[in-house]
């Protein structure tokens, strides 16, 4: 393979693994909700995972909806890690028991998470979202991945 043709090859991928959402933002593209949402298999996406280990990518997102509601997110990430491909979810952090999935995501060898923070003030953001306690709760999980050292970043809108 001559250099123009590596550098045409891809190099990242992003897998939206459910349109499960607990938030309904009035700005949502994938109009997630918590009913009737289409959600990847963990074989399929173990599948994608593999073809994308085969042809050289360095670095998948993921997504949704909700990927912290996704059932085998941090299994998925291990397989990833254990490859050396690099991985960053994005959240909106909305969960319960943020303690032990930020955990969980440490351990499975998570590179980065991105936080979507629509406001820095709850009634803003709560109106976002049109879910009451969603700023907190997107506050408390942001604080428990600093906690475990997750390397943390966020998107704001404006």
């Amino acid at each position: 393979m001559n250099k123009d043709e590596s550098s045409c090859l891809l190099k990242e991928i992003k897998l939206e693994l459910t349109y499960r959402c607990n938030l309904q933002c009035i700005h949502c593209s994938s109009e997630a909700n918590l009913h009737h949402a289409p959600v990847m298999s963990f074989e399929k996406a173990k599948d994608v995972m593999k073809q994308a280990i085969d042809i050289g990518i360095k670095e998948v997102s993921f997504s949704g909806g909700e990927p912290l509601l996704w059932p085998g997110l941090t299994d998925i990430i291990s397989l990833c890690s254990s490859t050396a491909i690099k991985t960053q979810v994005y959240s909106a952090g909305n969960i319960d028991n943020p303690n032990v999935m930020m955990k969980l995501l440490k351990e499975s060898g998570i590179s980065r998470i991105i936080f979507s923070v629509y406001a820095s003030n709850k009634n803003c953001h709560d109106r976002i979202t049109q879910v009451e306690g969603s700023f907190q709760k997107t506050m408390a999980t942001i604080d428990e991945a600093v906690k475990v050292n997750l390397s943390t970043e966020f998107h704001e809108s404006r």
